[in-house]
């Protein structure tokens, strides 16, 4: 008999992995569906995955997402680091646009450790490199594919369907139900999360 769950993930790359572990955490029975043999095996199989704080011209949700991704990165994913901070370039930077940046990271609540705009000058003491830009305090270089594993340790191997192609789902008797490619049931949730990219719209 396909087994139940509280939610269904289909999807076992950064996003799925990470929503799977979030889940996990909260005490639901949470299960992850993926076509491949294992967790981060497509577009999340990237060892060098750059994550920073957003800065642009509009403070908008995706940012405000993006400043709270950052946070929590930081402080779970560090058996995950590869390398901690980064910097940006801007050899177009002229003094009054580096005040203007400095402004808008402050209204977009970013402290002076987090991110910090910096000349010309400062940018060669500390990176040997003669423009000015943004230096990412809180930025780091990730490998995904253990990101993906660390995330998804604690469910156990009935909560794992790896090689399964997710067909079709349906919502019936107030379950999700997904069907392979052959028709059959692979499992049952309470609610399901489409975390499988460009799969999702299909």
């Amino acid at each position: 008999t396909p087994s139940k769950h509280d939610v269904l993930i289909i999807g076992a790359g950064i996003a799925g992995c990470t929503i799977a572990g979030e889940i996990a955490r909260t005490g639901y029975d949470v299960a992850i569906v993926d076509q491949n043999s294992g967790p981060a095996l497509e577009t999340s199989a990237h060892e060098n995955a750059l994550a920073h704080p957003q800065v642009g011209k509009k403070i908008t949700k995706l940012q405000r997402f993006t400043q709270l991704a950052n946070q929590l990165a930081i402080h779970q994913w560090k058996n995950a680091q590869i390398h901690r901070q980064a910097f940006e370039p801007c050899s177009e930077l002229d003094h009054q646009q580096i005040i203007e940046l400095k402004e808008l990271c402050c209204e977009m609540g970013y402290d002076h450790k987090t991110i910090q705009v910096i000349t010309r000058q400062q940018a060669y003491e500390r990176t040997n490199i003669d423009v000015p830009g943004i230096w990412y305090e809180t930025a780091a270089i990730y490998s995904l594919p253990k990101i993906c594993q660390q995330e998804i340790t604690e469910l156990s191997l009935d909560q794992k369907y790896w090689f399964q192609e997710v067909q079709r789902i349906a919502f019936q008797e107030n379950e999700w139900h997904a069907f392979a490619q052959d028709g059959e049931l692979i499992c049952s949730a309470k609610s399901v999360v489409l975390a499988n990219g460009m799969g999702a719209q299909k």
